[in-house]
């Protein structure tokens, strides 16, 4: 495809991706994070580096049991709301 002037990457599995791209790896795009219930875990960075205001990750995501909490604390949100978000696999 490229050949013929068709933008075109190959499709890579999440090991490649992550942990055999030098490209991914150099830019420190999969951090490792310790999390308080699965241990040790590679989350998604940053893709973007600021020389003098770069983020890191701190590796404190919310556990779904926390993010219910807080969505309950919504006067938007109704229990039952909530209730299909966490059906639907959002939280």
């Amino acid at each position: 495809m490229l050949a013929v002037g068709v933008p075109a990457v190959a499709v890579q599995a999440a090991e490649e991706r992550i942990d055999h791209d030098p490209g991914t790896a150099d830019w420190g795009l999969w951090p490792w994070v310790e999390h308080r219930a699965m241990g040790r875990v590679r989350v998604d960075g940053l893709p973007v580096h600021l020389s003098e205001t770069d983020c890191a990750s701190s590796g404190r995501r919310p556990c779904s049991a926390r993010t219910t909490t807080g969505l309950r604390r919504d006067p938007r949100l109704t229990d039952a709301e909530i209730g299909d978000l966490r059906a639907g696999g959002v939280i």
